[in-house]
């Protein structure tokens, strides 16, 4: 299932006859916070009561007041008969609306009978203000926690089981001065977005504060309550969506355990260099990317060979943990699962249709797998230049995939190896070499706090609560991820400290009058996402 995009010549501002961005399938890597929504609901579980939990499994994130009569959100399952008839909902411009209220003066948000927000502003400033307060409304606890998971603080509120994720969130991604310095190198338009989605976020966390029973039951179910949201938390869950949802990478030390444990005639059958018969995206005669490991099968041979000793030679860490791996020895190198690493079949898809009379027919199945709720929210925006329907994630100022009144454009993940794990010479345990020259790392303390939350005392298991420091360090080619005797591996991300400029590209895609203008704000993206879109005169790309 998914989104279907039928684009028609009588487009005008109703906009094209469009489906509920329905997800499904495979979650892949998107912020790694599936871990978290589970860990949440069993603390729900214990914490809050029979009653409650049943209303927690219902409804998703709710208000206090809707946990001790076991009521929710209407629209948790809404869609669930359409879904098993592989049918959709209408998606045009202007539903009718089932509920209407005005947040300020000059926003007005409509929802309709699947509680989708139509928000109207006056001004650019309102019509993202509605965005964030409507999100708040439905996402509270969703964009605290995704606030938590993007920024390292998660152990806070669900212990110490989470001071690993919160150590590698703050090793790999960014201080809040770099992510400071990212929203300032922003387009003075986008970047006042930011401003307004956080005011509107505020508006809604101090309604909760004057009436507590709008309070989602998460939080006092975990010990918390929601501090005020900042541009800064936005910009952590778009660069952090960027940088991880596209990509497919981390295995390195992992392949060279399998190389060890196989051999490298069985490794490449496993893992192939070149799979045959394979249909390449962009075809060898455009030209665009001429290199490849060897000019001739003789050389990508030896090429290969040298690639084997190299890696045969490195020394491995205990545990891998920059990808999760095993341990260091040949014998845990085969008890690694090889076969699942291979992956499986399937994931995201997408197709466009030029049709006769100049209409197109546009498909996007972006397959993100089953969340309560789920990882994207869907927005209808209208205000100033901008007229605009489909999903993004809870707190990010843009729409990822959805239509306005002349294109429709959808995404599917690249997941190629946009990365690479450096070997850096030690020279001393912070300093490396590098091109002759001895260089010290950048290195600091972090301290992470972590508290067991309630649940853990309603177990039978005693209060915990504590801080533990971590020593971070970065060389000139990115965080250090492990150590491996005499060697440091560092990751060098291909778009680091650029992540944001997504955001960019993609709010030129939202308003968009056909797919050259696509194909222009296209250049501007960073992420490793496919794009493809449709327009009103039939033009697909």
């Amino acid at each position: 299932m998914g989104t279907w995009w039928p684009i028609a010549v009588w487009l005008a501002r109703a906009g094209p006859q469009v489906a509920s961005p329905a997800v499904l399938g495979r979650v892949g890597r998107a912020l790694r916070a599936p871990v978290v929504p589970v860990g949440v609901a069993a603390v729900l579980l214990a914490a809050i009561g029979p009653a409650a939990a049943a209303a927690r499994i219902r409804s998703g994130f709710v208000s206090l007041s809707g946990l001790p009569s076991g009521t929710g959100s209407p629209h948790l399952q809404d869609q669930t008969a359409l879904f098993l008839k592989h049918r959709f909902k209408p998606d045009l411009f202007g539903q009718p609306a089932e509920s209407t209220e005005s947040p300020r003066l000059g926003v007005t948000i409509r929802r309709d009978g699947f509680g989708v927000p139509d928000i109207n502003g006056k001004t650019s400033y309102d019509v993202w203000f509605g965005a964030g307060y409507a999100m708040a409304q439905d996402r509270l606890f969703q964009l605290e926690l995704f606030r938590r998971a993007t920024t390292g603080h998660l152990a806070e509120i669900l212990g110490k089981d989470y001071v690993a994720m919160d150590a590698q969130v703050r090793r790999d991604f960014y201080t809040r001065a770099e992510l400071d310095a990212q929203l300032a190198r922003l387009p003075a338009p986008l970047r006042a977005r930011f401003q307004s989605i956080t005011d509107g976020i505020n508006a809604w966390i101090a309604e909760t504060r004057s009436d507590p029973s709008k309070l989602p039951g998460e939080f006092p179910a975990v010990g918390d309550v929601p501090a005020d949201w900042t541009p800064e938390d936005s910009a952590a869950i778009g660069v952090y969506l960027a940088r991880t949802v596209p990509s497919d990478d981390g295995e390195e030390l992992d392949n060279v355990r399998a190389l060890r444990a196989l051999g490298p005639r069985l490794f490449n059958r496993l893992l192939p260099l070149r799979t045959r018969g394979q249909v390449a995206t962009i075809p060898r005669s455009s030209g665009l990317f001429p290199s490849q490991p060897g000019r001739t099968r003789k050389q990508e041979h030896a090429a290969f060979k040298r690639s084997q000793a190299f890696a045969l030679s490195l020394p491995l860490p205990e545990t891998n943990s920059a990808n999760g791996g095993g341990g260091g020895t040949a014998a845990a190198a085969r008890r690694l699962p090889l076969i699942g690493a291979l992956g499986r079949h399937g994931g995201s898809n997408m197709w466009a249709i030029r049709r006769r009379g100049h209409s197109a027919t546009f498909w996007n199945g972006p397959q993100l797998g089953f969340q309560i709720p789920e990882l994207f929210i869907e927005l209808e925006l209208h205000g100033p230049g901008l007229d605009v329907r489909g999903t993004t994630a809870p707190g990010v100022p843009v729409i990822g995939i959805g239509h306005n009144a002349h294109v429709a454009w959808g995404l599917t993940s690249g997941l190629t190896d946009d990365d690479d794990l450096y070997a850096e010479q030690l020279a001393g345990p912070e300093s490396y070499f590098f091109r002759g020259q001895r260089l010290d790392m950048s290195c600091h303390d972090e301290a992470i706090m972590y508290r067991s939350p309630p649940s853990d005392i309603l177990g039978g298991h005693p209060p915990d609560s504590g801080t533990k420091t971590v020593r971070l360090c970065r060389t000139i080619h990115g965080p250090v991820q492990v150590r491996g005797g005499d060697v440091a591996y560092a990751r060098r991300y291909a778009i680091w400290k650029h992540e944001i400029g997504t955001l960019v590209g993609l709010a030129d895609v939202n308003s968009a009058r056909s797919v050259k203008d696509v194909n222009r704000a296209a250049a501007k993206l960073t992420w490793n996402e496919n794009l493809m879109a449709a327009d009103d005169r039939g033009h697909i790309g």
